[in-house]
Order: C-alpha cells, then sequence, then structure tokens
C-alpha cells in the first residue's frame, strides 16, 4: 500500500473527538431555541463525513475492529427498525434514545435529501 507524503495518519484520539464533535452538532441542532439549524445542518455533515473518513483510514490500517457502539447501533436497528424520533426503548436492561439529524439537504436548504440516524443511552 502506497500513502501519499501528504496523507494525514489519523489517531484513535482523533477519531473520538471527530465522534464528539459530531454528537455536540446533533445535540444544538435538537435544541428547540437554535435560530441557525441550516448551519448546523452543513456541520453536522462535515463531522459525520470526518468521523467516516478516520474510521475507514483506522480500519484499513488495521488499528480498529469491530466498534462496539456501532454493533449496538445495528443490533438496536434491528431490533427497533420502526423507532421514531426521540423514542426510548429498552434493551438488555438499559435504556436507548433513538436520534435522526439532517446529513444532506437539497440545494433549496428547504428539503432534507438524506438524514442520518444514532442511538444514545439514556440514563435512569
Amino acid at each position: 500500500m502506497v500513502i501519499a507524503q501528504n496523507a494525514v495518519m489519523h489517531t484513535l484520539e482523533d477519531l473520538e473527538a471527530a465522534r464528539a464533535e459530531l454528537s455536540q452538532c446533533i445535540d444544538a441542532f435538537d435544541n428547540p431555541r437554535t435560530s441557525f439549524r441550516e448551519q448546523l445542518a452543513a456541520r453536522i455533515r462535515e463531522a459525520s463525513r470526518k468521523v467516516h473518513d478516520i474510521e475507514s483510514e483506522l480500519r484499513s490500517r488495521g488499528l480498529i475492529t469491530l466498534d462496539p457502539k456501532r454493533t449496538l447501533e445495528a443490533e438496536l436497528d434491528m431490533r427497533f427498525p420502526t423507532a421514531q424520533h426521540r423514542e426510548i426503548v429498552e434493551y438488555q436492561g438499559r435504556r436507548y434514545r433513538r436520534r435522526f439529524f439532517p446529513e444532506q439537504k437539497c440545494r433549496s436548504g428547504w428539503a432534507v435529501k438524506k438524514w442520518g440516524r444514532c442511538w444514545e443511552e439514556v440514563e435512569g
């Protein structure tokens, strides 16, 4: 495998930082008092792309294998395929909330072309 000299070699810390940034953007988008959703949607798309790119690179270098969070999300998706936004489900004694967020909007900016989704653990 040949890697360009200008290629950035990401670390696991870079991945965690990118995931934290994505989570922060999603939380801000869900805030009903937010007045700049279009900018947040763009930040979510960029953060999501960054997480995907870093994960792909780290997997190709053998630094990460199966991500436990991704495995859990896949299991929750399989068990609760019709869960709606902010719906809370219980799985293996823990509670999880379904979240949807815009990943890609159409050119006009009014309609969402692609929705992203994730699960987050709910305390209590």
